[in-house]
């Protein structure tokens, strides 16, 4: 329709009637070249919150994690140290874990027989 329209003002050589055929197909391309990326600056806002909320959410609980392991560590090593401190030969921490998948819980046995001799 418009390319009819434009090959008319051709024929009858309608410079003005051109021109603005022209500029109405311009004025149309950029406004909707800039509304596209308009609504992708927009996504690209809202995708960037959601990262930044996810981020904060898994720091924080990075952080929580951090702070339980090392309290059990200390508690632990607290625990040992008055331990050994008393003359026991207690095993130590990462010896004492359990396995739940196979029902199998260390009591230190590999330790007293590895580590009692050095401490002897």
């Amino acid at each position: 329709m418009i390319l009819r329209r434009v090959i008319k003002h051709f024929r009858q050589q309608e410079w003005t009637a051109i021109f603005l055929d022209f500029l109405i197909v311009v004025v149309g391309v950029y406004s909707a070249v800039w509304v596209r990326g308009y609504q992708d600056r927009r996504a690209q806002e809202v995708r960037k919150k959601l990262i930044i909320e996810a981020l904060i959410t898994d720091f924080n609980d990075a952080f929580l994690v951090r702070e339980r392991f090392v309290n059990e560590i200390e508690t632990e090593l607290a625990n040992w140290q008055s331990a050994f401190e008393k003359g026991e030969f207690p095993p130590p921490f990462y010896f004492r874990t359990t396995v739940s998948s196979i029902g199998w819980r260390s009591k230190g046995h590999l330790c007293r027989t590895v580590c009692a001799p050095v401490f002897s």
